[in-house]
């Protein structure tokens, strides 16, 4: 060893002072030994790495002719091998400076252009490397260590090994491997595999290796003196199945798998197991166990310099040998193992291939130099040896990948069973394709991908379709590269991807995975572009792939894939040539009017496509338009389209509609489209600039053209031409919800030049008078967003948007007041009139009214009656007063709200709707007929009726619709006001700086609230109950239904705004605002909810109409809840909760996110919850309970059976909701403590109801029938037990109550199968069962067989009947006779056969009302005599 060897063992003794241990010198050997090579490792140009590769050449050459003829010495060629390097090393030190030094592990990366790169290790919460070590804490034994066994050092190899040197070699320019975190270390261990093990003893640590991954343990391992030659087939077979066996039965990690894991340390394991093997082969075939020595004695030196080819005989067979010994393993049906061995097997064959690629290389360096190297007889004897040599290797090592690998292993494994053993097959294939194009870029192995992108799993389908993207990703970057043997050309794909197109072009529809489809994509792109579609005549094909470009279930990749394939087809996007080495003119070199163009043909395309078939032009999708426009601004070819607003406008104006001529129905959608475009572009574009670069240019506008920022070229052109696009567009819908998106993105910067205030002051107007005639709720909602975005900048316009805002609130009112008046009067009432407050009286004198008639004529209403007209037209303007208020803060339709005549004023106008509402709310409501409101003392009237109201009496029903839709628009209106009304009231307070000393009369935002809850109680006495015997109309249905809705959605708002909590703050302000009497609201949802549950269910409904009456019923009930969870109603949260199973998916996970939240919140009350809904749950059963009489008939008897069925089902149900609800509390423990403790009373709550019934409520039931409540309860025991000392309280507390139960004199009358629910519960508890089986008076001889909960014991008076169980809980009470629902197999031997046996009589849960009467009477003599 040299002396200036820079190991940290020479160095001076600093180091050596504190005595530390063996494997802490090792390790920090290895540790400063890789910091000093970081200082050496620099970075070679392209015509030294030339010259390096000659070197080389000409060493190994050396070298390999001196092995050859045996008469040089081996340690003086390799030390002049080492001074060549040395030497070029200090070259390349004087020209470049040493790279930073970085905290990680520094390897090199491919050739020499590419230098040095730090192959950092990964970080954060999810480290592999923290996964990897506790793996080897779970899965090695105690015995094994990185230097006895393969599966610890490969687990440890993330860090340096101490006793195996890590190897920081550069990468060869040829592998597809790049370097890792674990490189080094695989490298050594690899290394040190081969120095220290002969043939067989590495065979049998390979296969320990794949033995310990999948799952087998130590005892498995073969022993190192087995010999692997001598062992017989049998003996063979037992060894794997002995692996098998120990892995079924094994509780220890799996550590390689053949189904993908979703645990990290397990998929990092897999990386480097693979790793692992391709670096084994790579030692085997580039050293010999001569280097392997040397390697030992200087490692560091050897790192530092690229290794020389020096294959042999003896390496090739070294490797045939393990190919053929893993070969055996590939047909085992355990499919772990057969992975392992074949992941093993595909990175051989891929070092195999990068060295016969290598050999390739050096054969033609070879032949040059042989043809240079005339005259020098004994050179070119050497040169010659040296390439027969080699191409003979090479012969070998490609025998070995094409037949025992590819023919021996992959024909079977790619169609294997398991996907993941298909798709490493698929990329091993790939990678074949890339190293070897001469050998296997040929259609016999190409077809297998075509094979394979049918394959029945999509993971399959998208390896496949890489594989064949491959070539053409390589034949890309490689294009600059020398033409060579070895260089992919893409020309041979063109055979096999014409013959599978069809499957290729099916690929993009894939239903499974959006992966498959933008993997097919990019394949018939490439194929696009190499002109292999030339020729491809099937129109069906085409139009598949080019509607892609406008499909919204793929993915922007793939939409904008398939635009290229549109554009390619339009003459007006055909390349040019302009005579400039053949570049095209595409780009910035087109000039407007062809942009124009293009344009245009976009558009018609999209048009075509839109209209294509029976489509009504209301129903075009034209928003499909903005994935184009996504797709133009992610082509840097054609991004210039997108943002070109003068082409965009020419392209607008050309299309304009009012220039006389009849447009077509395609024509008219194009006009939509280019509208749309244009409207998304101008999005896209004013989203990318970052608010403070917008508020610059407001400040400090730059005056030169030249540095204008798009967004101000898009506005200047959009005040220029927007006014007079909507006076062009007004009449059609489609397009003005186009235009009116645009003033949203217009920029203040643009706003203040004095040559765009005209502009500016036309669009306000236009965009006024647009609100005041339109009838579309997305449109007045554009225009409604684009006033505020306009009134809320710092541009010096900001007074006149501001005034024309005013303005368009004053009109409305006017015409509101002029509305209501109408249908006050049409009604015969004066009462409208008088509501009318002075103030605005005296204010709509002074404005111009607008007649109402000119509404409704604009509406397109059909055959409505003259009453039902003005009612519509009184929706529409209340429709635009909600959209108006929920953008704009009321003092900027009102006034200034600190003054109090503007404050009265919003009041006054808040009292006018509210109460025109009331009144039409309490004309259709059902009257209540009390008992006592007759005169007459007729007693056969026990109960209150309801009759139909005379609005319902009437011809005119299409009148009901338009007010239901009134009054859901003035609800909203009236919410926004009030949300308003209390911004501003907490304003008000901050500004007082303090607590506002006021009283509950004083404040506006108060009576405003109370005023709308008692709105929403009229909405809610509108609940039609079907069973009062009245037949109502469906426009009385549909009318309270809508109504209904409505009230809940706003009593949610209502609840939310003002939560319960706020009774609690220190503010007072708050105390006063909470809203603490919601009774009414909560009482008038939860009935509309259960009114319309069976539309809940998940049968026969729609996934859409199932979403949407999610919406409508259980968000609103939800969103109140979770708000004021804290203080919240447990029997709403019951009601709420008992949706969690049995309904719709939607209605589902709405319940279940409300769960999570009121958990998250309020855990205890949760549980308190959860005790309701049970219990609300139980109860309805019991009360459900189906009947049958002493003698029932046939039809009885059937009616029963069906009735008994849904009683049953209903149990499950309760069952079903008690298990979610169980499992929302966590999983495996839980998270808050107070819970757990919580769970004791919770159980012992339940046990109390089930033994006595509810509190305060005198109970009619029979002894023990609230028992199978328990079975519901027993959902909740493994939680119970968890708590140790609580559950020795609630068994003590179930023995007392046991006790009375035995004591009461009924204890005998207690059905069966109640006590068998006792017994079930008592054994879910861990508790001892006691409660011998009852001997009841009608089964003297029956015993208890422990059987399960629902199998009764036979009765005696008909030994064929018994009792059925309905669920796991318990059994039904009411049964039928055994004859009519068993089987003759499932009847016992002797049972009676009298055809006239009645079914046995039911069991009564309630007590019979004459028993209730008679204890009652009893009762009260007790008391006269006392």
């Amino acid at each position: 060893m040299s002396t200036n060897d820079p190991s940290p063992l020479r160095r001076s003794g600093r180091e050596r002072k504190k005595p530390i241990s063996e494997y802490d010198q090792e390790l920090a050997a290895i540790a400063k030994n890789t910091k000093s090579k970081r200082a050496t490792e620099n970075v070679s140009s392209d015509s030294e790495a030339e010259d390096e590769e000659v070197l080389n050449f000409e060493s190994d050459m050396d070298s390999d002719i001196t092995d050859a003829e045996g008469d040089v010495d081996d340690e003086k060629s390799r030390d002049d091998n080492d001074k060549q390097s040395k030497r070029k090393k200090g070259k390349r030190a004087s020209s470049k400076s040493p790279p930073k030094k970085g905290r990680t592990i520094q390897v090199k990366t491919g050739g020499a252009k590419k230098g040095t790169k730090t192959a950092k290790a990964p970080r954060g919460r999810k480290n592999p490397i923290a996964q990897l070590n506790a793996l080897s804490k779970t899965v090695l034994d105690k015995s094994e260590n990185p230097k006895t066994s393969l599966v610890a050092a490969l687990l440890a190899s993330s860090k340096p090994i101490p006793g195996i040197n890590s190897v920081h070699a550069s990468n060869n320019r040829n592998s597809k491997v790049l370097a890792t975190h674990y490189t080094p270390q695989l490298i050594g261990i690899a290394r040190y595999l081969l120095k220290n093990h002969e043939s067989n003893s590495l065979h049998i640590e390979l296969l320990n290796l794949l033995f310990r991954s999948v799952g087998g343990s130590v005892d498995t391992n073969l022993k190192g003196e087995t010999d692997l030659e001598e062992l017989s087939d049998e003996e063979w077979d037992g060894l794997v199945t002995e692996v098998v066996d120990v892995m079924r039965e094994s509780d220890l990690e799996c550590l390689l798998t053949a189904n993908p894991e979703e645990k990290i340390g397990v998929q990092e394991y897999r990386k480097i197991y693979k790793e692992f093997w391709y670096r084994l082969g790579n030692a085997i075939l580039t050293h010999s166990q001569q280097q392997l020595s040397f390697d030992e004695m200087d490692s560091h030196e050897e790192s530092e310099k690229p290794q020389p080819f020096s294959s042999s005989l003896f390496q090739v067979e070294m490797m045939n040998n393990l190919v053929t010994r893993i070969t055996e393993l590939v047909q085992v049906g355990q499919p772990d193992l057969r992975y392992g061995a074949t992941a093993a097997i595909w990175e051989l064959a891929c070092a195999c291939m990068e060295r016969s690629v290598e050999l390739e290389q050096k054969i033609q360096v070879a032949t040059r130099q042989y043809k240079a190297a005339k005259g020098q007889s004994k050179k070119l004897e050497g040169i010659k040896l040296s390439m027969d040599s080699w191409k003979r290797h090479k012969a070998e090592l490609e025998e070995i990948v094409q037949t025992a690998v590819f023919q021996g292993v992959f024909i079977n494994r790619y169609r294997d069973s398991n996907p993941n053993i298909r798709i490493c097959s698929m990329e091993f294939l790939s990678r074949l394709t890339l190293l070897r194009p001469d050998l296997f870029l040929e259609n016999k192995f190409l077809k297998y991908f075509g094979w394979m992108a049918s394959d029945k799993e999509s993971t399959v389908r998208v390896a496949a379709l890489e594989g064949l993207l491959g070539p053409f990703r390589h034949a890309k970057r490689d294009t600059a590269s020398k033409k060579s043997s070895l260089q992919v050309d893409v020309d041979d794909m063109e055979s096999v991807c014409l013959k599978f197109l069809a499957r290729i072009v099916d690929c993009t529809e894939d239903a499974e995975s959006l992966q498959v489809q933008e993997a097919a994509m990019e394949l018939l792109l490439f194929m696009l572009k190499n002109e292999f579609l030339d020729e491809w005549d099937d129109d069906d094909g085409w139009d598949q792939v080019n509607l892609k470009a406008l499909d919204q279930n793929t993915s922007n990749d793939v939409r904008r894939d398939a635009l290229y394939f549109v554009l390619d087809q339009m003459d007006c996007f055909d390349v040019e040539d302009d005579g400039n080495d053949g570049k095209s003119t595409m780009s910035h070199g087109l000039g407007e009017k062809k942009q124009v163009e293009q344009i245009e043909s976009i558009a018609s395309w999209i048009a075509n496509k839109l209209v294509d078939g029976p489509i009504e032009l209301s129903s075009v999708r034209v928003e499909r338009a903005d994935y184009v426009i996504d797709s133009l601004r992610g082509m840097k070819e054609h991004r210039h389209l997108a943002v070109n607003w003068s082409a965009m406008l020419k392209a607008i104006r050309s299309e304009n509609p009012q220039q006389g001529r009849n447009t077509g129905r395609e024509e008219a959608v194009k006009q939509r489209v280019l509208l749309r475009m244009f409207a998304h572009a101008a999005e896209q574009e004013v989203s990318s600039v970052t608010p403070t670069e917008g508020k610059g240019r407001a400040k400090k506008r730059k005056r030169s053209s030249a540095n204008t920022h798009p967004a101000d070229a898009l506005s200047a052109a959009l005040l220029k031409n927007l006014p007079q696009l909507l006076t062009a567009y007004k009449g059609d819908v489609v397009a003005l919800r186009s235009l009116t998106m645009l003033p949203q993105y217009l920029m203040p910067s643009v706003f203040g030049l004095p040559a765009r205030k005209t502009e500016f002051l036309a669009l306000l107007k236009n965009l006024n008078r647009l609100f005041q005639d339109s009838t579309d709720e997305a449109v007045l909602q554009n225009v409604a967003n684009g006033l505020l975005t306009l009134s809320d900048g710092g541009h010096v316009r900001v007074g006149d948007v501001k005034m024309q805002i005013k303005r368009l609130s004053m009109t409305l009112q006017d015409r509101l007041m002029e509305l209501l008046r109408s249908t006050e009067q049409e009604d015969g009432t004066e009462e409208g009139t008088r509501t009318q407050s002075q103030s605005q009286k005296s204010k709509s004198s002074r404005r111009s009214r607008r007649s109402s008639a000119s509404e409704s004529t604009r509406s397109t209403i059909g055959t409505l009656s003259p009453e039902a007209e003005m009612e519509n037209s009184l929706s529409l303007c209340l429709l635009r007063w909600r959209v108006l208020l929920k953008q704009c803060p009321v003092g900027l339709l009102f006034g200034d709200s600190s003054n109090d005549d503007d404050e009265g004023e919003v009041e006054d106008f808040y009292n006018t709707i509210s109460e025109a509402m009331a009144k039409r709310l309490q004309d259709r409501r059902p009257i209540t007929k009390k008992k006592d409101d007759d005169d007459n003392d007729d007693d056969s009237m026990e109960t209150d009726t309801k009759t139909m109201a005379s609005a319902w009496k009437t011809s005119d029903m299409d009148i009901h619709a338009e007010v239901g839709s009134s009054i859901k628009n003035s609800l909203q209106l009236l919410l926004s006001i009030v949300a308003w009304t209390l911004l501003e009231t907490f304003e008000n307070q901050d500004m007082a700086e303090g607590d506002m000393d006021v009283g509950e009369e004083d404040l506006a935002v108060l009576r405003m609230r109370d005023r709308l809850a008692k709105l929403l109680g009229l909405c809610f006495d509108q609940y039609i109950d079907e069973s009062d015997g009245i037949v109502y109309s469906d426009a009385q249905i549909e009318f309270a239904n809508a109504v209904q809705s409505a009230a809940t959605k706003a009593s949610s708002d209502v609840r939310c705004m003002f939560p319960r909590h706020w009774a609690d703050a220190a503010d007072s302000l708050r105390n006063k605002l909470a809203l603490l009497t919601d009774t009414q609201m909560i009482g008038g949802s939860v009935r509309y909810l259960h009114q319309r549950e069976e539309e809940l269910k998940a049968d026969g409904q729609d996934e859409d109409e199932n979403d949407e009456l999610a919406v409508d019923l259980i968000v609103p009930i939800a969103r109140s809840l979770t708000a004021n969870w804290n203080d919240g109603n447990r029997k709403e949260a019951g009601t709420l909760l008992a949706y969690i199973a049995g309904h719709s998916k939607a209605t589902g996970q709405v319940v279940q996110d409300a769960a999570r939240m009121m958990k998250k919140i309020n855990p205890v009350r949760y549980l308190e919850a959860q005790m309701a809904c049970l219990r609300m749950g139980f109860n309805k059963w019991l009360d459900n309970e189906p009947e049958i009489s002493d003698d029932p008939s046939e039809d009885e008897e059937q009616e029963y059976k069906e009735a008994a069925d849904l009683h049953g089902q209903m149990f499950q149900d309760i069952e079903q909701q008690a298990r979610l609800l169980s499992r929302s509390l966590g999983v495996g423990k839980l998270s808050n403590d107070s819970v757990l403790r919580a769970l004791t009373s919770f159980m012992k709550e339940g046990v109390r109801f089930a033994f006595d019934g509810d509190d305060g409520v005198e109970d009619e039931m029979v002894l023990g029938s609230r028992f199978p409540f328990l079975m519901v309860l027993s959902k909740y025991s493994n939680w119970a037990k968890k708590n140790k000392y609580g559950l020795e309280d609630l068994k003590q507390f179930i023995l007392e109550k046991e006790e009375v139960l035995k004591s009461h004199p009924e204890f005998n009358d207690v059905h069966e199968d109640d006590l068998k629910a006792l017994r079930t519960f008592k054994e879910s508890l861990g508790m001892e069962v006691e409660i011998a089986q009852v001997v009841s008076q009608d089964d003297e001889s029956s015993e208890d067989d422990g059987s399960a909960v629902g199998t009764p014991s036979p009765s005696k008076s008909s030994t064929a009947s018994s009792r059925r169980r309905i669920s796991t809980a318990g059994s039904q009470r009411s049964r039928l006779s055994t004859q009519s629902n068993l089987s003759p197999l499932e009847e016992e031997e002797g049972d009676s056969d009298d055809e006239d046996m009645s079914p046995s009589p039911p069991k009564r849960r309630r007590v019979p009302k004459s028993k209730i009467e008679e204890v009652d009477e009893e009762s009260d003599a007790e008391s006269e005599e006392s």
